[in-house]
């Protein structure tokens, strides 16, 4: 293999690593509203909610296609 393509792999390598890095350090894009837990439980027992993560003490859900957070 000459030096030229061996070069380029080795620098698309290190290409794709710092790209990967830097995007995972990036901020989180993504805009939630925050919703008292309250309001949080009367639309679960109503069966209006699509999805739940817990993490934590934190709630995140989605209802018709946004998402919360409680």
């Amino acid at each position: 293999m000459s030096e030229i393509i061996k070069n380029l792999i080795m620098w698309a390598i290190v290409a794709f690593v710092l790209l990967s890095v830097f995007q995972n350090f990036s901020p989180n894009t993504q805009t939630s509203s925050d919703v008292p837990y309250s309001q949080f439980l009367q639309l679960a027992e109503s069966g209006t909610i699509q999805t739940v993560v817990f993490e934590g003490n934190i709630i995140e859900w989605t209802r018709n296609g946004e998402q919360f957070v409680t």
